[in-house]
Order: structure tokens, then sequence, then C-alpha cells
């Protein structure tokens, strides 16, 4: 049985053994603090006096040597760029059952389909996972969307009353307002520092809100508050119209139907799925508190959190 380590590290144990050797230890004693069988340490003294010093030298093991040549792997990547279909096959859709079957029919070398992948490793060629996406997905209107709606969304003016968001912020009032309320425009000059949680009022809830159209809304409403929501006929129920008209200052505009690429969600579902993926709760309790348990080390992770949205389609307009 081949000794753990490295042909370097082999190297320097023999040639250590030897100098103890040599430093007058016996056979028993360097066996011992090089943890070596005493026969090993005799075929290195008895090698020594027969070759010499290079008789330690390490030798690495090359192995079995490749079935393919130099030529034929430098030969393979122009044969599978000529496609699929050139060698008869029903799609363009590349597996390594293919390319093999493609590597008997040229060079008559039989590859089992797991070694094909090590194969087009060393050639620098990777997995490729062909992307699913929906017949009905317009292209054209999801980049005017990414061009203009949500270009405009970001470059409209924050709302005149606290977001809630930064932890301090400066914004005018109005100093016969009742604090709590809001901030008004008819004083630009007075400032007041607000405390960073504030609720439902500060996005002008308790104000009187338009009626809702069917139709999307142009120009985006300005100042306000703006919220992405995905097409789901969940994101339209009661409860998110009553929060709507509650909140006058809240817009919501919809991702473009078919896009989940543009939603940071889609990632955070995907990372939930992922963790939850070798898990086999019990029963809801168990699933629940595994829920918990990824929610709150997500909560601690910020970079993770900013890897959803850089994920997603909308990082170059971040």
């Amino acid at each position: 049985m081949r000794p753990h380590g490295s042909p370097q590290e082999l190297e320097q144990r023999r040639r250590r053994g030897i100098d103890l050797l040599q430093a007058g230890a016996s056979v028993t004693e360097v066996a011992r603090r090089l943890g070596r069988s005493h026969s090993s340490v005799i075929l290195w003294r008895d090698a020594v006096r027969r070759r010499g010093p290079t008789a330690l030298k390490a030798q690495p093991a090359s192995g079995r040597p490749p079935k393919l040549t130099a030529g034929q792997q430098a030969q393979l990547p122009r044969l599978l760029l000529r496609g699929a279909s050139a060698w008869r096959f029903d799609t363009e859709l590349w597996t390594t059952d293919r390319i093999a079957t493609v590597i008997k029919r040229a060079f008559g070398v039989r590859f089992h389909r797991a070694h094909v992948g090590r194969v087009l490793s060393d050639l620098g060629w990777s997995c490729q996972k062909p992307e699913r996406r929906a017949s009905e997905r317009d292209e054209t209107a999801i980049a005017r969307w990414k061009r203009y709606r949500w270009v405009q969304s970001k470059k409209s003016p924050a709302p005149e009353g606290p977001p809630g968001v930064p932890r301090r912020m400066r914004v005018s009032v109005d100093r016969e307002r009742p604090a709590g309320v809001g901030a008004s425009r008819a004083n630009p000059r007075g400032a007041a520092s607000l405390p960073p949680r504030q609720d439902l009022r500060d996005l002008g809830c308790d104000r009187q809100r338009p009626p809702l159209s069917g139709g999307p809304l142009h120009p985006l409403p300005s100042p306000g508050q703006h919220h992405l929501s995905g097409s789901h006929r969940i994101h339209k129920g009661p409860d998110v119209r009553a929060l709507l008209a509650r909140c006058p200052r809240l817009h919501v505009e919809q991702f473009p139907g078919y896009a989940p690429d543009l939603n940071p969600d889609e990632l955070v579902w995907a990372h939930f799925k992922a963790t939850l993926a070798n898990g086999r709760p019990d029963n809801i309790d168990e699933l629940l508190g595994t829920l918990s348990r990824i929610t709150t080390k997500a909560r601690k992770r910020p970079a993770l959190r900013r890897s959803f949205i850089a994920g997603s389609e909308l990082r170059p307009f971040l």
C-alpha cells in the first residue's frame, strides 16, 4: 500500500531517514521517529548503498495513460462545434451520452458518460443548463420597462413624509402641525430630526386616495413611495387594495409579465428551496421551525440579501 503524502513529502521523509542513519541512529530509532516500518528504512538504506542519493528522488506515478492522444483532445472541440445535428441527433443539445457517442464514432474510443465530463473540464468546457423561458414572454415590453419605467421609478423624488428606512432624516415640517402626523410644504426652512420607526400615517394613510384605474399609471406618481410586485393575483387582492386605499402616496409598480428574472424575490425563494432540499420534516411545526431558522440566518447576512438583488437583471440599474 502506498504511504500517505505527495511524492515530494515522501522524498523528504526518506532523506530525513538516511540523515538519521548517517548520524548514528539505529534502524529501530529511525523507524520510530518517522513512523515507518523497519523494512522501509532498510530498503532506503540499501537503495542508497547501491545507487547513491539519487535513489531517494521522488518518482511521481503517471497513472494510466490517456485513451485520447493530445491531438485527438485538441480535435474534439472542433468536432463538437459543428453542432449535434451534424452527428444525426434530433436536437442541438449536447449531453455527455451524445459526446461519448461522438468520441466512439470519431476515434474509436469508448468512454463512460461520467468520464466525458472530466475530459470536457480539461478542455475548458463546462456544463451549461438551458434557461427556460415562457413562450408568452414579450422581450420588447420587458426591455421597455427596464429602460423607462424602472429608471423613472428610481429617479422619482423621495416622499415628503418620513419613509422610516434611513436611521436619521432631515425633512421640512410645519410647526403648527402636531408632531408625528407628517411633513408640510409650507415651511421649507424648518427642519426636524425624525425617529427611524413610523406607522402607516407617515405614508399619508389617513388621507383620501383617488380611485384606482384598471390600467397602468402614467406617469409615476410623485412624490411617493414605490413598491415593486409581481403580476400574481395575490398582489391584487383585497388586502393590497385596502392598503393602497389607506396610503395614497404608496404606488405599486408591477413587473412585466413572465419576467421572474427581474424579481429578486425569486432568488430568495430559490435560496429557501435549496436550503430545504435535503430536509425531511416530519410535521408542519418542524417545517415552520426550519423556515424560521433559515430566515434568522438570512437576516444576519447582509451580503446574502444584497446578492438577491445583484443576481437579478435589475443589477445594472441599481
